[in-house]
């Protein structure tokens, strides 16, 4: 990579770091009607998908730590988001279910993130918005040539693998 190329590709670091931020903004201010913090969105949107979840298999799926999880499960049952339930083959195990408030609440924010991207993706075809998507994901990917061993996100007292859920 030259220098110039170098230059460029900050510019693109840039870029994307003052996206993310001013998205993460946003977001943060219109999930205040909703009640909930924007990062309990994925975990609406895995137990929109997968209800019934346990907390090692909501850890491993969203990649989180056990202690974050924690955190937020407790916010969100405090909130009347989640309540747990025993699993029937296992009474020692809790399993993890979105209440009727959260249902409601997630088709309220997946409506709100469809109007979001009508409005971020304007003047931009889709075979652009499918090009975005392809270089996003190969970044992504390549992000994993940066990990170190140090750096392995340990989930629920197992080391995460790989990435595809």
């Amino acid at each position: 990579m030259t220098e110039k190329d170098s230059g460029e590709f900050f510019k693109v670091q840039r870029t994307f770091a003052q996206l993310s931020h001013r998205y993460s903004q946003i977001i943060f201010h219109q999930f205040r009607r909703f009640g909930i913090h924007p990062g309990q969105m994925p975990l609406l949107m895995l137990l929109d998908q997968n209800d019934g979840l346990n907390q090692s298999e909501i850890c491993r799926k969203l990649r989180i730590k056990p202690s974050t999880a924690a955190v937020s499960l407790q916010r969100m049952e405090k909130n009347g988001l989640i309540f747990r339930a025993s699993d029937e083959r296992d009474q020692r195990k809790n399993r993890i279910y979105a209440t009727d408030k959260a249902k409601a609440i997630w088709k309220e924010i997946r409506d709100l993130m469809c109007e979001n991207n009508q409005v971020l993706m304007q003047g931009i075809s889709m075979v652009e918005i499918c090009l975005l998507q392809r270089l996003l994901e190969q970044i992504y990917k390549n992000m994993d040539n940066l990990q170190t061993p140090e750096m392995t996100i340990r989930c629920c007292g197992q080391e995460e693998e790989t990435y595809d859920d």
